[in-house]
């Protein structure tokens, strides 16, 4: 048994065990862009904007939904994961 591990709060919290948030993680889905205009990856687009699906995530602990269901393009959001790191640097000096 180890006394300290790295994961995620919904399973310490499932199993009785304490977190300490060491850092926090955004998920993506990758694909290509033609695929998009499909049917069954608009549905889940839609499944991802929806309120049911917010309510879902809001409901595990230490899972927050920020933007889901967006569409940018990789570029875009690496600028905006590369402007907030800026942003948070100039604040601790």
């Amino acid at each position: 048994m180890a006394d300290a591990s790295f994961g995620v709060e919904a399973a310490a919290r499932q199993f009785g065990l304490d977190f300490i948030r060491l850092l926090t993680e955004d998920y993506f889905f990758v694909c290509r862009r033609a695929f998009l205009e499909t049917e069954p990856m608009q549905r889940v687009l839609d499944i991802m904007k929806g309120n049911e699906f917010h309510k879902a995530v809001a409901a595990l602990p230490g899972y927050v939904t920020t933007n889901t269901g967006s569409v940018s393009t990789v570029r875009e959001f690496l600028d905006s994961v590369y402007a907030k790191t800026v942003t948070s640097r100039k604040r601790k000096n």
